[in-house]
């Protein structure tokens, strides 16, 4: 029977049970191998079940009927395994077989999976059963077999991140994995540890710290699971209460798996096991000694022939699937055909992805590592001379536009500003002093133009008084002499006429020319400001500020250093700004376009994969540029591939972080298939690829 059972994240699988008579007898909870369907487990169930045990097994995440599938948008790991589904499937197995105690099986990848949750959860857990698991760790296997396990695992994980998922049903190991699983069984392959992604628990630590029983079951003859793969997974257990045991392959061709398909054994095993570890945790709880952790029991059945797990390479005998004769460990040469087999597997699997890899994406990508990280940076100079003061800032600093990033002694440009200040408040004065001048000019000429009214009149009476005596001495009425005065007169008031007209234009004049010089004042006052404008400008540039947001470098200056204007002080890079110089050879322009989108693999942040675009390709190549550009038209001639620098634009997003910094080397990677949108999906094969 099968109950459907719901994690804490939605997820749903499958738990299929099956059920005895007994009250409360043991429950065996089965976790699978990598890929295999629960499905699969049923024999195994049904074995148990007639053995007087209750058993159970769940579909791992992404298998069976597991609700969800791994894929380029659904990712998982170890982590959601042992923190939700196994505990989910505990607590249902726990509510169908209440008051029974609870043992956790777990075949190859399920065994692991198994010990890492009952280090940080096990309260439930009464004891472990280990069947074909261990350590997936290169050092315990031997050569060739050890150098296998690292391609393998490294190829699995390079398929993995590069096709979205592990496709294991295609390449016959496994089943359809996530890329994270993938990632956490490679990395205990190569480095030996438990580091599940996304978990911070000290799985090494809590694993050393574990006191449970545990039974270690190796099938001789096991490729996947050598006696060592186990011995070191037992071993980070040193307080557990170990048990190994070690069964012959009954003739099967896969020992992994073939138990599965005859579990009787296997199962009678399992169960007179656990029926010793219930018994020696009821002693334990009366008082009574237990047997010491790591002791390696004995079955009193004589069919199930107990031994020390030892390599198939020992020679020792082993007991068999079926009935009680002793059986002969494989013999060495039975191992070379698998390891080839497994090898050619790899060698296929691997040339296969390669080549559609490069039909479909690796032919159209123009790649270049002559390519560095680049900025519009800015070399800060004095503009004045003096000494240097202070210096507010250090390298690596990061600055705002209009910072302070050093001050020179202003004293001698502070006084300038003040002269020139002081002269233009003296011009101000002097032209106002002219304007009153030129006022009080004007008061003269009216005065002259009243005198000038005045000598006019006069000249009018005379010249009547003159008509009138000639009048009066033509008739003999006045005398000579009348007359001539009245001339005198006359001519008199003509002359005063004519003095004040000049007196009048004098007058005019004058204020002419104080108007002259009132407008010749007020252009050196323009002048004046000129100068002062000049002075509090070189006062300006006495402090030194950020012209933009950046990161100060390579400062060359202290404080008390004397500089000259154009003297380098620093630099000051806009690292949210930056973009990429790729020097693309001649040869590979044909197919580059401006928009194209590009991968761009960074040294200095390997497991970080940035889309950018192609910006602008450069008119000319690097060598016209130069100082010294080549003549090819003397002497003898070797043709050299020119380079071409290409501007790539990187995300405005990816700039603000500011991990690129200017002269980190980029490989680049264009992509010149016209469908392609972004880059990223070619990104993972750059970063192998260095």
């Amino acid at each position: 029977m099968g109950t459907t059972v719901r994690a804490s994240d939605g997820t749903t699988f499958r738990l299929f049970t099956e059920r005895q008579a007994l009250p409360r007898a043991p429950v065996v909870l089965c976790v699978p191998a990598m890929g295999v369907p629960a499905g699969c487990y049923k024999s195994t169930l049904a074995a148990f079940a007639r053995a007087s045990l209750n058993a159970a097994v769940f579909d791992l995440r992404g298998n069976g009927e597991s609700s969800v599938r791994a894929d380029r948008t659904v990712d998982f790991g170890y982590d959601e395994i042992i923190s939700i589904d196994l505990p989910r499937a505990i607590d249902a197995a726990a509510k169908l077989f209440p008051g029974s105690p609870l043992f956790v099986l777990g075949h190859s990848l399920g065994g692991q999976l198994a010990c890492l949750h009952a280090s940080t959860d096990g309260a439930r857990i009464a004891g472990l059963v280990l069947i074909a698991s261990g350590s997936v760790h290169f050092a315990n296997w031997t050569f060739p077999g050890n150098l296998l396990v690292v391609l393998g695992t490294m190829a699995a994980r390079l398929i993995s991140q590069t096709v979205g998922y592990f496709p294991g049903r295609q390449l016959g190991f496994g089943g359809r994995e996530a890329r994270r699983l993938i990632r956490d069984w490679s990395n205990q392959a190569l480095s030996g540890c438990y580091a599940v992604s996304r978990n911070p628990v000290d799985f090494e630590a809590a694993l050393a710290s574990m006191e449970k029983p545990v039974l270690a079951i190796t099938i001789a003859g096991d490729l996947l699971a050598p006696p060592a793969a186990t011995r070191h997974l037992c071993g980070k257990m040193p307080r557990s209460r170990l048990d190994y045991r070690t069964i012959g392959t009954g003739g099967g061709r896969r020992p992994h798996f073939d138990w599965m398909r005859r579990p009787h054994h296997m199962v009678g095993l399992v169960a007179g096991w656990i029926g010793k570890a219930t018994s020696a945790c009821s002693v334990g709880n009366s008082g009574e000694t237990s047997e010491r952790p790591g002791a390696e029991i004995a079955d009193s059945d004589p069919t199930n022939h107990v031994a020390p797990p030892v390599s198939p390479r020992a020679g020792e005998a082993v007991a068999p699937l079926q009935g009680p004769a002793t059986v002969r460990a494989p013999a060495r040469r039975r191992s070379r055909p698998a390891m080839a087999t497994l090898a050619a597997l790899l060698l296929a699997g691997g040339g296969t992805w390669y080549g559609h890899h490069w039909w479909t994406v690796g032919r159209y990508l123009v790649s270049t590592d002559d390519a560095y990280v680049a900025a519009s940076t800015t070399t800060l100079a004095a503009k004045v001379s003096g000494y240097v003061v202070t210096v507010p800032v250090e390298n690596n600093a990061e600055v705002h536009a209009g910072q302070v990033l050093a001050t020179v002694d202003d004293g001698d440009y502070r006084l300038a500003s003040d002269t020139a200040r002081d002269k233009v408040a003296t011009q101000e004065a002097a032209i106002e002093r002219i304007g009153w001048q030129a006022t009080a000019q004007q008061s003269a000429v009216d005065q002259a133009r009243a005198q000038l009214a005045s000598a006019t009149a006069e000249a009018v009476r005379a010249d009547q008084e003159l008509a009138r005596q000639q009048q009066l001495a033509s008739r003999d009425f006045a005398s000579q002499q009348k007359l001539e005065q009245a001339r005198a007169v006359r001519d008199q008031a003509i002359a005063g006429v004519q003095n004040a007209r000049a007196a009048v234009a004098a007058a005019l004049s004058g204020v002419a020319v104080l108007k002259a010089q009132q407008q010749e004042a007020t252009r050196t006052l323009k002048e004046l400001k000129t100068a002062l404008a000049k002075a509090e400008r070189d006062l300006s540039f006495a402090v030194i500020r950020a012209p933009y947001d950046g990161v100060v470098g390579n400062r060359a200056v202290q404080p008390g250093d004397y500089v000259q204007p154009g003297q380098r002080l620093a630099s000051l890079v806009p690292l949210d700004a930056v973009h990429v110089d790729a020097n693309f050879k001649e040869t590979q322009l044909a197919r580059l376009r401006v928009g194209q989108p590009v991968a761009l693999a960074v040294d200095a942040l390997p497991d970080r994969a940035i889309d950018g675009t192609v910006e602008s390709i450069a008119p000319a190549s690097g060598s016209v540029f130069s100082l010294l550009p080549a003549d090819n038209a003397t002497g003898n001639f070797t043709k050299v591939v020119q380079r071409v620098t290409v501007r790539i634009r990187v995300p405005a997003e990816i700039a603000a972080e500011r991990l690129l910094r200017p002269g980190m080397s980029v490989v680049v990677s264009v992509n010149t298939r016209g469908d392609v949108a972004p880059a990223a999906a070619v990104a993972a094969r750059t970063v192998a690829s260095r």
